[in-house]
């Protein structure tokens, strides 16, 4: 009975119309084109008019991904290529992408790619 109802509410989700995803595709690429600005879920719903929760819903279900998982990835993404091509500090790299305290974005930059920032400028730059 539980699995009856749980694929019953599954056909009853509403399809998500595509006036919503070029609305969610528009704040992503916004979100990615400005990584070093203050984006939480509550600014990213007010930017698509729709609450916080349905809005995490949506984008999860458009993106396949957390709105904040999404972004933590573009911003280390971003800063992998920073470290590689750029000579700015660990510090004003993580300014640049939002990050408010530098330990934080080593922990970040650790946990998503294995290596510290140093580590990994040392170990993938060449020359």
């Amino acid at each position: 009975f539980v699995l009856l109802g749980r694929a019953a509410s599954h056909e009853m989700e509403p399809v998500i119309d595509q006036r919503t995803i070029e609305k969610f595709r528009y704040l992503r690429g916004k979100m990615f084109i400005s990584l070093g600005e203050n984006w939480n879920i509550p600014r990213m719903a007010e930017e698509v008019n729709f609450s916080p929760s349905r809005f995490h819903a949506i984008y999860k279900e458009i993106f396949g991904t957390a709105p904040m998982t999404d972004l933590i990835k573009a911003r280390i993404n971003s800063a992998e290529n920073m470290l590689l091509f750029e000579n700015r500090s660990i510090s004003e790299i993580s300014l640049s992408l939002g990050y408010q305290n530098t330990t934080h974005f080593i922990r970040q930059f650790k946990a998503v790619t294995g290596f510290s920032p140093a580590q990994y400028r040392k170990t993938h730059r060449s020359g």
